[in-house]
């Protein structure tokens, strides 16, 4: 198994930091990230108890509904696919 955290924190970052570069694309057009996972003392560890530790370097956290933001009610629908 791989480390998360600092792949979630860079691709979160870009949902909520103004000065990303890649915020336009992503937060800029309403894209979110739940408050559970947000949340400052438990948020990382909310978020792995939903979605567990990442397989391995080749698969990435994706979202099947590209319109939808990064919440536990997708359920299903974040999932990882290999790259």
């Amino acid at each position: 198994m791989v480390k998360r955290k600092p792949v979630v924190g860079k691709k979160f970052n870009r949902l909520l930091v103004l000065k990303e570069k890649s915020y336009p694309r992503y937060g800029g057009t309403g894209i979110h990230v739940c408050l559970r996972w947000r949340n400052k003392k438990n948020g990382f560890l909310n978020f792995l108890s939903d979605m567990g530790l990442r397989p391995s370097n080749n698969h990435s956290l994706e979202r099947k509904n590209g319109h939808l933001g990064y919440f536990k009610k997708n359920g299903n629908d974040i999932q990882f696919y290999t790259k």
